[in-house]
């Protein structure tokens, strides 16, 4: 009994030491292959990568509308995106604990990857909400990752420490980071390609509220143009110098101001998204009813002169603030118009509407 419990004591300690040698062996993994898991990593919803990337790219091209409802679905989209770069581990070189190593990466284009799809989506966008037609075009876009378009073929390298404490490898967050930013170009090219013609007809819009409604928050955003520069703009179109010699005073001629903003504030126009051509220029339709307001206030103040009816420079300066107070309260309508204006890039970032065009929008919206 005495044998077969020293055998049991000895097989007990030989696997106790057994077990202590294969942990003491345990091999830890490679700089490399640490590399490549953190990799692996970004296209997991586990890690922040890809809202860092957002975020970052969001502020470094100056935007700061971006729809909240989009972030999840957008990091969600550079996911799957990062789960197509293309690289190779060319090179390893250890210093001190830290190992710099050389990747060649094959960058995806995004914006070459989906610019066909993306072109003719825009096309034929139904909905006037930018979050929901990005939405939308971002699960085409997804499925058009499974073709991706490389570039070129670039040659990075990113450090990896081993860290003693820790019994861990850490990775150098800015070399990794410009590592995920040069292996992915153009990633916001889904929301650009919807952004683009809803920001055109944002421009249009914010011009034609700075002209008759008196609004410039937008305005001013669009153009660079102070709200002072604006407000001012705004006040010289409805007064010219040579109506001062007509001998308002004051308080007319701030009553006759009064009822002609009111009259202009009616105006009528919704405005489409545009078209771009193979130019780089837009094209929009604007629609609305003709307002015949300003038209007919001066009708009447004419017939009145004509026939008679006033006296003199007292009397008509009273009729004409009269008419037009009249209008304000009780406006008249034309027909519906149908107006095609071209908003044109002239250097790739500043936009313009021709005079032309501006001219012929704004008489058919309240012609005169």
């Amino acid at each position: 009994m005495k044998q077969n419990m020293g055998r049991g004591l000895v097989a007990f300690i030989c696997m106790i030491l057994c077990s202590i040698s294969l942990f003491g062996c345990q091999r830890r993994e490679s700089p490399e292959d640490f590399l490549k898991s953190q990799l692996d990593l970004v296209t997991s919803s586990q890690s922040d990568y890809c809202s860092r990337l957002l975020e970052e790219q969001l502020e470094t091209d100056g935007i700061d509308d971006f729809p909240d409802e989009l972030v999840d679905a957008y990091t969600s989209f550079l996911r799957e995106a990062y789960g197509q770069i293309k690289y190779e581990i060319t090179g390893t070189r250890e210093d001190s604990g830290t190992w710099e190593i050389t990747l060649d990466v094959s960058v995806l284009d995004m914006g070459a990857t989906v610019e066909t799809i993306n072109s003719e989506y825009v096309k034929n966008m139904q909905s006037d909400n930018l979050a929901t037609e990005v939405k939308e075009l971002l699960v085409l876009d997804q499925d058009q990752l499974a073709q991706p378009v490389y570039a070129s073929d670039v040659t990075l390298r990113v450090n990896v420490t081993w860290d003693e404490e820790a019994d861990s490898y850490t990775v150098d967050d800015s070399g990794f980071m410009n590592l995920l930013e040069t292996a992915v170009t153009d990633r916001l090219a889904t929301y650009n390609s919807v952004a683009e013609l809803f920001d055109i007809r944002d421009y249009v819009v914010s011009c034609l509220d700075a002209a008759y409604k008196g609004e410039f928050d937008e305005y001013t955003k669009q153009t660079g143009m102070t709200e002072e520069q604006a407000s001012q703009d705004y006040e010289n179109s409805f007064w010219d110098s040579e109506m001062d010699s007509a001998g308002f005073s004051d308080a007319e001629k701030e009553q006759l101001i009064t009822a002609m903003k009111e009259i202009a504030k009616s105006a009528d126009y919704t405005v489409g998204l545009p078209v771009k051509d193979d130019d780089g220029n837009y094209s929009l339709q604007v629609t609305g009813t003709a307002c015949l307001s300003f038209r007919q206030a001066l009708e009447d103040v004419n017939t009145a002169i004509e026939n008679g009816s006033v006296q003199d420079e007292a009397a008509l300066r009273a009729l004409f603030v009269e008419t037009f107070q009249n209008y304000a309260k009780n406006p008249v309508w034309g027909d519906a118009y149908t107006a095609t204006v071209h908003v044109v890039s002239s250097d790739g970032f500043s936009l313009s509407l021709s005079e032309e065009d501006s001219q012929s929008l704004m008489d058919q919206i309240m012609p005169q």
